[in-house]
């Protein structure tokens, strides 16, 4: 899956920004970051905050390291300065997998 396409939409209601933004970023990517509940620019600039956050981004997506930088690039142009600065601290949070157990089988 390659990283081309792009469109755009307004600010949704809580005033972040909708993925849709990102120039670049498909239809497809959209949506399996929304899969991910990761529905904003800033929620995709702060999963990018750390290496691990990137490789797995750009598992995710399906895309070359640069590609990843080329649509990184473009989200963070959307965002101002103290915004990015507080998105891109490193948290230390384990990996999501890690919070969701292995699902039970109906009736235990």
């Amino acid at each position: 899956m390659a990283c081309t396409s792009g469109s755009s939409a307004g600010s949704g209601d809580d005033g972040a920004l909708p993925l849709e933004q990102i120039e670049g970023l498909t239809a497809e990517q959209i949506e399996l970051l929304k899969g991910l509940w990761i529905t904003t620019v800033e929620g995709f600039v702060s999963r990018c905050a750390t290496k691990a956050g990137r490789d797995g981004m750009g598992k995710l997506l399906g895309c070359t390291a640069e590609e990843l930088d080329r649509l990184h690039a473009a989200a963070r142009s959307l965002l101002p300065e103290d915004v990015l600065k507080e998105l891109e601290k490193p948290r230390d949070l384990p990996p999501m997998g890690l919070l969701m157990g292995e699902p039970e089988e109906p009736g235990e």
